[in-house]
Formats: structure tokens, sequence, C-alpha cells
């Protein structure tokens, strides 16, 4: 209630605020939950896409607002998400992975489908030996359990890269990973 106060007092919002403050904007209560209010359905109609990023950090107010201005429901889908729930990291900020993860288990990988997945399964930046060392530790760390999904084939790293080894290398130096380990 403090915080509130000093905030009211200067003027001033913070981040948490101004995606309540959008909510109030874009939706109305209805019977069955939210419904656009005639602001969301004027961007509806305004936006061709919504694109965003870093799909698997938002958190469900965030989702309330992407589903109120883009036209998910309508049979005219236009939000384009990526993500990877390996990478999720703000669950401080309330960030809920697990929307990453219903959608990544409803939509289907097939070209008719009104929610197509797109799975990104080849690594171009990193060399075969990082990539095979990182698939090692992960298979051993990453579980349902631990990391709410499981590092197996359909999760791992694929060395994707054609990179010409230095002058004097073999391959198997290619594949060499050291790995140091300080207390």
């Amino acid at each position: 209630e403090a915080y509130r106060k000093a905030k009211t007092a200067r003027g001033v919002v913070d981040f948490g605020d101004l995606e309540h403050y959008s909510l109030q904007v874009l939706s109305e209560s209805g019977a069955h939950g939210l419904i656009p209010s005639p602001e969301a359905i004027s961007l509806r109609e305004r936006y061709e896409e919504v694109l965003v990023d870093e799909y698997q950090d938002i958190n469900a107010v965030q989702e309330a607002i992407l589903q109120l201005v883009s036209r998910q429901g309508d049979g005219r889908p236009n939000l384009f998400m990526v993500g990877d729930v390996k990478q999720s990291i703000y669950r401080f900020r309330l960030a809920d992975p697990g929307l990453f993860l219903q959608k990544h288990m409803a939509y289907s990988s097939g070209r008719d489908s009104q929610g197509q997945r797109v799975d990104l399964t080849k690594n171009f930046r990193s060399r075969s030996g990082l990539i095979n060392a990182v698939n090692f530790v992960f298979r051993q760390l990453m579980t349902p359990a631990v990391g709410e999904t499981a590092y197996d084939l359909e999760a791992e790293l694929v060395y994707g890269a054609d990179y010409p080894l230095p002058d004097g290398e073999y391959p198997e130096q290619d594949d060499a990973v050291e790995v140091h380990l300080v207390e």
C-alpha cells in the first residue's frame, strides 16, 4: 500500500502497473471471462501480425493481452510466438513457462493446423564439440521434475554448421571441450 501511494504521489507507474492498466483498457468482463473491448477489437483489425519473442517468459497477464489484441479466436490467427522453455529465466517476474509448454504440446507440426508448430532443431552458431558436450550435460540434468521438460531427442541441440577447421587442427580437436569448475 505504501508503494502504491508513493507511486501515486509521484505520478509514476511500474511495469506491473502498465500490464494491468493495459489489460483494463483492452478487456471487458463477460460471463465467460475476458472479452475484447472496442480498443482491443480496433487493434486486432490494425495488426496484421503479432510477433512475440521469448514467449517462454511471459506471464498470465501478458498472455491475456496477447489473446485480446490478436485474432487467435476468430478463425484468422495472427499470433507468432518464438521461445524455448529450456531458456526460461524470469519466474521471479511471475513468468509461467507452462503457458509455452501448453502451446508446444497443443500445436501440430503439420501445415494444415490452426496452431502450427515449427521446431528449429539445428544450431548453426556452435562447433560440434560444444553441441555434444551441452547435450551430454543437459541429458543428465534436465528432467521433467527439474526443468519441466525432458531433454530428449526432440529437445537436444543438433549440429548444423559447417565450419572449416583452423589451420593445423584435426577433427578430434574440434570435439574436445574443457570444463573448469572453480569453487
